[in-house]
């Protein structure tokens, strides 16, 4: 094993037509303790240490931190976080791009002036969808909250 200027372990490993690195980290690390794990920061950013989680990133609407949370590409500027919604009288059926290790959380309000009222929570990444049977008729908004696995 290898290890770069950075810090960061890796392994080359000789392929038909060229070598393959591969980096080799801990999924837990994270050196410099700003929430994002180190084999995250290395992918994206080079680089253990690399990533400034305040930063937006290149979707301009999300920090670093937070595409981490979702399960975005930080440096692609089309990666975003995803919602859907249809009306299937007598319903509404919301779906988003579910990233493993995440939990999600359903929100509505009638207005966005309005403070917005939990209607599911705990949705694991293996579900991507919420059929709401309750606000069918009524005009509102939803927001889908992220969050890490505990």
């Amino acid at each position: 094993m290898r290890t770069n200027a950075n810090g960061v372990a890796y392994r080359v490993v000789k392929g038909v037509q060229s070598d393959y690195v591969f980096t080799v980290l801990e999924a837990s690390e994270d050196e410099d303790n700003d929430e994002i794990p180190n084999w995250w920061e290395s992918l994206y950013f080079g680089g253990p240490t690399n990533a400034n989680p305040d930063a937006v990133c290149s979707n301009g609407v999300n920090t670093v931190w937070e595409a981490y949370i979702a399960g975005l590409d930080p440096t692609d500027p089309q990666s975003v976080f995803l919602t859907s919604v249809q009306q299937c009288s007598p319903q509404a059926v919301l779906g988003w791009n579910a990233t493993s290790g995440r939990v999600y959380s359903v929100w509505w309000t009638t207005n966005l002036l309005n403070d917005f009222q939990l209607i599911e929570s705990n949705l694991p990444w293996t579900v991507n969808s919420f059929t709401d049977d309750v606000h069918d008729a009524e005009a509102g908004f939803y927001k889908i909250d992220v969050r890490m696995e505990e």
